[in-house]
């Protein structure tokens, strides 16, 4: 496939997630009685396989075996990149706390409906620097494909067993309403970072610009010209730790406030037309930096207490012998 072509494929993709981004005042209930009537992302059945260009690291292999190099990026392009990390960079840096909600789709047409979203999910993230957050899913509809073909799929509220994690910056706390049971969980030291305080949602918040460019391949993609005050940005894993989770990731930043309004992960075996799996967000009602003077906030992040009936578990990272 062309250079253009390829670009043609990208903007598709992201022009309908821009589409929810531009429309944030749907309303949540009006997804609740028609779910299926919720924009696909990207649209099925009209794209090419997904575009390997220019990125070599992930290929067919289940198991990427390493990198390989990306088309070398124009001299402006490489500035308006530059300059793009360099920002959210630096925007990152100054937050201290955040806090938003979001919408989440997740599309799964193995175990899920062939052409809509699997489930649909709504919560809330909170963040404290340099490591403290938490992350919980409140409202949840999960679908399951009709009886006969043709048949719309079925979308069930689901209010047991929703995700929710807190982080102290040490231990990682998940509670399981379904099995009544908190597990503890202990931090290795280079995971103790935004990313883990945020519920493992990637670039939410940006990360030192070196450290970026040491895990991803980066580039810009193109904006519609009806789109305004946005930047995105597609990012490719280098490593495999990343590589194992996801095929890559589409960023929608807000020009005015640096920080992310969406976000595509595409799963690590993700094919537009034979297993298009990927998850969407919207993040909505954002927060940073507020006075919090009497540190409410901040009390937010500690160990949780253990309800009655419920059980704890604690998983402790293996000590060296002295």
């Amino acid at each position: 496939m062309s250079r253009s072509g390829l670009v043609c494929v990208g903007t598709l993709t992201l022009t309908c997630l821009a589409t929810v981004v531009l429309d944030a005042g749907d309303d949540l209930a009006e997804s609740k009685r028609h779910p299926e009537l919720v924009p696909f992302f990207p649209p099925l059945g009209n794209l090419e396989p997904f575009p390997r260009w220019p990125f070599g690291c992930c290929s067919q292999s289940h198991e990427p075996t390493g990198p390989a190099a990306p088309e070398t990026l124009s001299p402006e392009e490489q500035r308006r990149l530059d300059d793009v990390l360099q920002a959210w960079a630096r925007r990152s840096q100054s937050i201290t706390r955040y806090r938003c909600t979001f919408k989440r789709w997740q599309y799964d047409p193995v175990f899920g409906p062939r052409d809509t979203f699997k489930t649909y999910s709504e919560g809330v993230i909170k963040y404290a620097a340099p490591d403290k957050g938490v992350f919980r899913v409140e409202e949840y509809l999960d679908g399951t494909a009709g009886g006969e073909p043709g048949d719309k799929p079925n979308f069930v509220p689901r209010q047991d067993g929703l995700e929710h994690w807190i982080c102290d910056g040490r231990w990682l706390y998940e509670l399981d309403s379904h099995q009544r049971r908190i597990t503890q969980r202990e931090l290795p030291a280079q995971l103790r970072a935004p990313a883990a305080a945020t519920g493992g949602v990637p670039f939410l918040l940006g990360a030192p610009v070196e450290i970026v460019r040491q895990r991803y391949w980066l580039r810009l993609l193109p904006v519609p010209d009806r789109v305004h005050g946005q930047y995105w940005l597609e990012a490719v894993p280098r490593i495999r730790q990343d590589a194992v989770r996801y095929q890559r990731l589409h960023v929608i930043i807000d020009q005015g406030e640096f920080l992310p309004v969406g976000l595509l992960i595409f799963d690590k075996n993700f094919d537009s037309r034979r297993n298009p799996t990927r998850t969407t967000y919207t993040f909505e009602n954002v927060e940073v930096n507020w006075d919090d003077a009497e540190g409410t906030f901040d009390r937010k992040f500690g160990e949780p207490n253990v309800p009655d009936g419920w059980k704890k578990v604690v998983e402790s990272l293996p000590r060296r012998p002295p």
